[in-house]
């Protein structure tokens, strides 16, 4: 069984490397199938782990990125993957249909005192505390919740950034409690913004922009970001936001002036939410600039494919994948032969400071139709499939054995498969892949096979 997908869902590819192995047939009855294969079927069992593989790094740029865990927001420097800058476009909802902000006395008066923007931090981020620069636009253009947004998309905004300048600048403290008032509040990220939202939204009581249905057109949502400017390699952060938490909110703060009961010129202090709930739309748009990775990415992305045999890689974030194409999988096709595994061994390069992907997903290309499919082993369930970070051993394992059977005997097209980080549009992770030219741990593709 495969389903296929809008190959912009899975990912774009762009170009690569490619690279060659010999073709050498040999019959094993020892080794990785031990871990894989009950002992009492490995009697008779062959193995077979030096098949071509060519391997290539693309651009992962367009991936399915609204409703995900959670928004990026950040400018980090890598050292080995270059810079990246995330921010998101998200709704805002009405806490109430047509709110009421006075008790309905006619000599009432509202002043706003400030509009804040919060933000709760999630448990991660990539990179360190390094102050940013905040940025926030009025959106100009609707979002709506029966559109699939991807991470390349770029919305319209209006040109004035509306973020205060007390609020301008800020070391992000995803684990400080905040004091307001007299409360302290859980970590998260406050940004004040122009009170003139506050105003229009007042100015707005009693018409149609203010009922649930009518105000995500009266007011769009917003776009928030950081400044794009050079950080040195090393330096700055992403960190991750988790827009469904209660924390997570516009607060208007205004003043009530001639409340009934109140003197002359005493006011009373208000507040109203514009919530990020589960109505609302939002995603995260990252931008990668690879000009200043390691010479290895540079130069696959740019076409060169002499350094991908040795080294691949894999960036969240809408970033980078790696594409494998085993080319003479059809040649051990044999009608005296039936495949009982076929697992791609992935070895990575620990970096004991940036963190690797938790997971690698394997997904099938069709080039013709511009779409991709789940592999059908993936179907078989978690433990099956595989693909799980294995940090003692520093590799992944995929099992591709459904997938790989059905191309080495004819019924589905030999196309490349790609390798995908989860949480590719929730996340910065990313990790350096050996290629199948590694001298020491090359990645390959173990198949053990029966003979009758």
């Amino acid at each position: 069984m495969s389903v296929k997908l809008n190959l912009q869902r899975i990912m774009r590819p762009l170009l690569a490397a490619l690279f060659l192995l010999p073709v050498v047939a040999c019959d094993k009855e020892d080794g990785i199938g031990k871990g894989v294969l009950p002992p009492e079927l490995l009697l008779g069992i062959h193995r077979v782990d030096t098949l071509t593989i060519e391997t290539y790094t693309v651009p992962d740029d367009s991936i399915r990125a609204d409703g995900l865990d959670a928004v990026l927001l950040g400018n980090h420097h890598d050292p080995k993957f270059g810079r990246l800058v995330s921010g998101f476009y998200t709704q805002l909802r009405l806490a109430t249909n047509q709110p009421v902000f006075t008790s309905g006395v006619a000599s009432e008066t509202v002043q706003i005192d400030s509009v804040v923007l919060a933000l709760s931090y999630s448990n991660e981020q990539w990179g360190n505390n390094f102050p940013q620069e905040y940025k926030v636009y009025e959106l100009d253009e609707q979002l709506f919740a029966d559109t699939l947004y991807y991470s390349n998309r770029v919305l319209q905004v209006k040109e004035n950034d509306l973020v205060q300048p007390e609020s301008k600048i800020q070391r992000p403290g995803p684990g400080v409690n905040v004091v307001v008032g007299q409360d302290t509040l859980p970590p998260q990220l406050r940004i004040k913004i122009d009170p003139e939202i506050g105003t229009r939204i007042f100015n707005a009581v009693g018409t149609n922009d203010l009922s649930t249905q009518g105000f995500p057109a009266f007011f769009k949502g917003l776009y928030v970001t950081v400044a794009d400017q050079f950080i040195s390699p090393g330096n700055g952060g992403v960190h991750y936001f988790n827009l469904l938490s209660p924390i997570s909110k516009v607060t208007l703060y205004y003043r009530l002036y001639n409340r009934d009961g109140i003197d002359q010129g005493q006011y009373e202090t208000r507040e109203y939410d514009l919530l990020i709930n589960t109505n609302a739309v939002y995603y995260t748009r990252s931008v990668h600039d690879f000009s200043t990775a390691m010479p290895e990415i540079q130069a696959q992305l740019d076409g060169d494919h002499s350094s991908g045999g040795q080294k691949t890689f894999v960036r969240a974030a809408a970033g980078l994948k790696t594409r494998v194409f085993f080319p003479h999988l059809g040649s051990i096709r044999n009608d005296t032969l039936a495949i009982n595994n076929a697992e791609l061994i992935i070895p990575f390069q620990a970096d004991h400071a940036f963190a690797p992907p938790n997971r690698l997903f394997a997904v099938g290309r069709n080039v013709e139709e511009n779409t991709a499919f789940l592999l059908p082993d993936i179907f078989e369930g978690d433990s099956h499939f595989g693909g799980f970070l294995d940090v003692i051993n520093s590799q992944y394992r995929v099992n591709i054995t459904r997938w790989a059977t059905q191309v080495a005997f004819g019924s589905r097209e030999n196309t490349a498969i790609e390798l995908v980080p989860d949480r590719a549009g929730s996340s910065a992770n990313r990790v350096i892949l050996n290629g199948p030219q590694h001298p020491d741990r090359p990645m390959r593709l173990v198949i053990h096979y029966t003979k009758y």
